[in-house]
């Protein structure tokens, strides 16, 4: 029995090694172009325009949009500390409180953002003269995503702390990668495989977590 249960742990721990190494992909996709050729690194400053430039007033709706999208694009940044915390799985390091707050609020983030960008559509689409900017399978995707977050971090309410918080990050950087691929799918660039990839990788380690399966030094 020692022996089965020693061969199982050998098991989860090579998964887990495994999942850490192509989970590196989400580090390398903040840099990498995902539509327009602009990376979730590019997009930033791109999308804190209304916010900075000074030189011309922007509307009161596209400085709130301008947060908006700012967060909802945050979760692409999530990937470097996911690939902390499955380190810290691998090597015994025990997941610190500051890591744990990043993750929760990632998911945050993300959760607001996408109701606020609901929120600027209707608004947008009610607007005399903007009746065409809502996307209309964005606007049924949108809901569907914010639900299964809510869904997930729920679920994870039920699970220790480290892994609860490890639940948030990952659902959030899949439902970012989500809402940006649908958002954006007529203009993608093939680079966008990348962040693609991570979130199968992402599931597969979303899966484990919310099965229970290795739990342990977190």
């Amino acid at each position: 029995m020692g022996s089965m249960a020693g061969k199982q742990r050998n098991a989860d721990m090579a998964i887990e090694w495994v999942i850490l190494v192509l989970g590196l992909t989400g580090v390398a996709a903040i840099f990498v172009p995902f539509a327009y050729k602009t990376s979730p690194w590019g997009a930033v400053p791109f999308f804190l325009n209304p916010l900075v430039d000074r030189s011309e007033p922007y509307p009161v709706d596209s400085r709130i949009a301008s947060v908006v999208t700012t967060s909802l694009v945050l979760g692409f940044f999530i990937a470097p500390v996911i690939t902390l915390v499955q380190l810290s799985r691998c090597v015994a390091r025990k997941v610190s409180a500051v890591e744990r707050a990043i993750m929760v609020l990632a998911l945050i983030l993300l959760v607001t953002g996408g109701a606020g960008w609901l929120g600027c559509m209707v608004f947008w689409t009610a607007s005399e003269g903007n009746s065409g900017a809502t996307d209309v399978l964005l606007s049924i995707i949108a809901p569907l995503i914010l639900i299964a977050l809510v869904i997930t971090a729920r679920h994870a309410s039920l699970r220790r702390k480290g892994v609860r918080a490890e639940i948030c990050a990952l659902s959030t950087y899949i439902g970012t990668v989500m809402f940006f691929t649908v958002g954006l799918r007529s203009d993608l660039d093939m680079t966008a495989a990348v962040a693609g990839f991570t979130c199968v990788v992402y599931a597969v380690s979303l899966w484990r977590r919310i099965r229970g399966g290795s739990e342990c030094r977190l």
